[in-house]
């Protein structure tokens, strides 16, 4: 009700700007849903979460012009719309209005209406969101919002993450507001294995520089969260699946940093978890998959201005130069923009998890004169056979987009030995200090610019070229 103009609406996979005509939506299809909307030239967009379990419900919001937010009409507007609505029922847009016109079109990209390159379950935008979305529930959307008893579960931009701390007096971390709430619909989102990040950044940063990124598996904090009774794996799913569509959606933060540490920092890391509960990780790489595929064709530029002087892309997501192939995912995408580096973790992680999932027999790398690394099932158990398929089929589209993830290894030892053989073949005095022996990806920098960097050192252990006034 009473939308303002030119008001940037969304619903899952579409958006558009608003005009008098829009009335909202009609056969909304059973599952998790997320409606945002954006002020013209705003920077922060707010969006509602909900459940629908049935047709035939209707669901109605205003717009306040003074909060410049979706809230609650009166009882009595709800009854008048409810009265009328086999009347403006037509007036609707439909819930797939954009599939019907896409496959209209011929697209010269990998898109969803190219069956023989997508999987099964992003043929059509209903199936993509339901992957996206599946394991969010009413209990975890209480949960994880705080918010009980409401129909609709409001987010924001700048809604925070409840920072954790210890008390001498309890077991368990405990929850703290990191922030007042300024209303009564901010959220603050409680999230799970916050300590855990924790305490993997002091593990990790105990260990060697060349086995920092996958000192432990983290396979058996997946599980002490799963036994104590407070998780289920839908539950770690859902996490994953929420964090990601309110980041990329919203710009929010506080999801965006989360989703990263848990693809990062937990997921990619519990290498075990594919022998034990090969499901869950099937699960679990499906779901990455459907958002790393969702950030690539549904999701914007993160930058507006874009380099247009010779009509091409020249960042790092873009082509190679002179090879005609692209270099990995749009890495203009918000979801790579947000802290960059991550874009770079984020394949190596990959390539170590696919380096595992050899080692415990799920999966066996053979030669193909295609290019693409094959991937053969060695146990033939149904579980593993499925995990084994939602790799194949990950690993496939990382490869048209320009990730092979079976160079990285070799590129990763190689780059390793070249530091070593640097080290012992230009006068270093192993006495005096150390050679950093580290892979681009294994930083937990914020920034790229802190990356390590082979330099050539003089007798006294400094850096050959800097400047010094005591010369």
């Amino acid at each position: 009700m009473h939308l303002p103009n030119d008001l940037i609406i969304g619903l899952d996979t579409i958006a558009m700007t608003t005009s008098k005509s829009l009335t909202g939506f009609r056969d909304i299809p059973p599952g998790a849903h997320f409606l945002w909307l954006q002020q013209p030239n705003g920077i922060s967009r707010c969006g509602y979460w909900f459940i629908t379990e049935r047709h035939g419900t209707v669901r109605v919001k205003k717009w306040n012009r003074f909060h410049e937010v979706l809230a609650e009409p009166t009882a009595q507007e709800v009854r008048n719309i409810e009265a009328s609505i086999e009347t403006t029922y037509f007036s609707l847009q439909p819930y797939n209005i954009y599939e019907q016109q896409k496959q209209q079109k011929s697209p010269n990209t990998e898109t969803i209406f190219n069956p023989s390159l997508v999987p099964q379950w992003a043929r059509t935008q209903t199936l993509l969101w339901h992957t996206l979305t599946w394991a969010i529930s009413t209990p975890f959307l209480e949960c994880i919002t705080g918010k009980k008893g409401v129909k609709e579960y409001l987010v924001d931009s700048t809604d925070c993450a409840k920072e954790i701390i210890k008390d001498s007096s309890h077991q368990e971390p405990i929850f703290s507001a990191s922030k007042p709430l300024f209303n009564s619909t901010s959220s603050e989102f409680s999230f799970s294995f916050t300590q855990d990040f924790r305490d993997l950044q002091f593990l990790d940063a105990a260990g060697l520089a060349d086995t920092k990124a996958s000192v432990s598996d983290t396979t058996p904090r997946i599980l002490a969260a799963l036994n104590n009774g407070k998780s289920t794996t839908r539950d770690i799913l859902a996490e994953l699946q929420f964090t990601f569509i309110t980041g990329t959606q919203l710009s929010n933060s506080a999801c965006l940093d989360q989703w990263w540490s848990l693809v990062l920092k937990i997921l990619l890391r519990a290498h075990a978890l594919a022998v034990s509960h090969p499901m869950l990780a099937r699960d679990l790489i499906l779901t990455l998959h459907a958002q790393l595929y969702f950030t690539e064709n549904y999701v914007g530029e993160a930058s507006q201005a874009r380099d247009s002087q010779d009509g091409k892309n020249k960042d790092v997501g873009a082509t190679e130069p002179g090879s005609g192939r692209r270099n990995g995912p749009n890495a203009d995408r918000l979801l790579y923009q947000y802290r960059p580096v991550n874009r770079l973790r984020l394949r190596h992680a990959l390539a170590e998890y696919k380096r595992r999932l050899r080692t415990h027999g799920v999966i066996l790398e053979s030669n193909s004169d295609s290019g693409i690394s094959a991937t053969i099932i060695q146990q033939q158990e149904e579980e593993r056979a499925a995990l084994a398929h939602a790799w194949e089929e990950l690993e496939s589209w990382l490869w048209r987009c320009g990730w092979d993830l079976g160079r990285v290894e070799g590129e990763r030892d190689a780059g390793r030995k070249e530091m070593e053989e640097f080290g012992r073949g230009n006068g270093f005095d192993g006495s005096k200090g150390k050679v950093m022996r580290q892979w681009p990806g294994d930083s937990e920098d914020e920034d790229e610019d802190g990356m390590p960097v082979v330099v050539e050192l003089d007798e006294n252990g400094r850096e050959v070229g800097l400047v010094s006034f005591r010369d």
